[in-house]
């Protein structure tokens, strides 16, 4: 089994991490260097030999991504400016939605996949406030794409997921996930 994990538009650039590292991480530079550089053969070599792929590609998968659009909250559009990783072009969370497991941009068609991984990397996180606001609700949307056989769209699942409003709020993460402005109905949070 090979995992695609890095994706369209992440590639890795040494020449910016080592101009923001200091020098003695410069050998361990050179070394992801070499890794995102193997990776990219990685999959395509897999899917023709035959086996598994585990669709992990950053372009969707990686939720410390920051977000692209405005909240309706200040804490929020705070928040989103230090929180999730700088070096990813931020994307909102309908581009985030918009893929299917077959389609995937970065696995070869005829892949046989295994199964989708999310990933999240907690360099920028320094509470539970900050992982619950990265994870929600962009977890729920890759869990939706993965085990949804028929395609899905961004409207219906922004009504369904704004609808887990109420829940949330109960497990006292209000104001922890995307703003009521990117739900739509049937919830609008008191709290926006």
């Amino acid at each position: 089994m090979a995992q695609c994990w890095v994706g369209e538009g992440d590639a890795f650039d040494p020449e910016a991490a080592r101009k923001s590292a200091p020098a003695e991480y410069h050998p361990l530079i050179d070394i992801v260097a070499g890794s995102f550089e193997h990776a990219s053969r990685d999959t395509p070599q897999a899917v023709a030999a035959g086996a598994y792929v585990l669709a992990s590609p950053s372009s969707v998968f990686y939720l410390d991504r920051r977000y692209a659009e405005e909240s309706t909250r200040a804490d929020q559009n705070e928040r989103r400016t230090r929180v999730g990783m700088a070096s990813y072009t931020p994307r909102t969370c309908e581009e985030l939605f918009g893929w299917r497991p077959s389609e995937l941009a970065e696995i070869p068609a005829g892949a046989r996949l295994a199964g989708v991984e999310a990933a999240i990397w907690c360099e920028s996180v320094t509470s539970f406030d900050d992982l619950a606001f990265l994870l929600l609700p962009r977890l729920p949307g890759i869990a939706e794409k993965a085990w949804t056989p028929q395609a899905t769209e961004w409207a219906h699942y922004r009504d369904r997921v704004g609808a887990h409003g109420p829940w949330w709020d109960r497990l006292g993460w209000e104001g922890y996930y995307r703003s009521a402005v990117l739900f739509g109905p049937p919830y609008s949070s008191s709290k926006a």
